[in-house]
């Protein structure tokens, strides 16, 4: 069973990737559908780190 140590390096893990994927892609997009939810993604796993204060959805309003 993985133990709260392992889960809070994989949504630190987790949380780079998808900034990596933000960063790349938000400069290249014809649309901003794909980098909102890109950031939801990012906003949703931050949120799941240990001591850290959970985000709000990102919404389109």
């Amino acid at each position: 069973m993985t133990d709260r140590n392992e889960l809070a390096v994989l949504a630190e893990e987790a949380a780079e990737a998808l900034l990596r994927a933000i960063t790349t892609a938000a400069p290249k997009s014809a649309s901003t559908d794909g980098v909102l939810h890109l950031a939801q993604a990012y906003a949703l796993v931050v949120a799941a780190e240990p001591g850290r204060a959970p985000q709000p959805p990102i919404s389109r309003d």
